[in-house]
């Protein structure tokens, strides 16, 4: 039905060559990929507020904050697109 479909799609992008993080880590934080190719990554979300409690929740997560701390993790982009609008965010 129309009210289980996502309201808001994530768009995040990687550097190449950075650590990407690990399907099990995304999915045990409720970040569920639709699509993964190279380093890029589309994710659905209810709302902006699921979105921002999800990665709340992942960015607090031991084992990637380990992974994270490494130094090996490279954003180059993250796009939002909730109702048809469009949030650039620059890292």
């Amino acid at each position: 039905t129309a009210a289980e479909l996502p309201l808001i799609y994530e768009r995040r992008v990687y550097a190449p060559g950075s650590t990407l993080p690990p399907p099990e880590i995304l999915r045990r934080h409720g970040i569920r990929p639709v699509s993964v190719k190279g380093t890029e990554y589309l994710i659905p979300f209810a709302s902006l507020e699921a979105r921002t409690r999800a990665w709340d929740r992942f960015n607090t997560d031991d084992v990637w904050c380990e992974m994270r701390d490494a130094g090996s993790v490279a954003l180059k982009e993250i796009s939002v697109y909730p109702g048809g609008k469009i949030f650039e965010m620059s890292l």
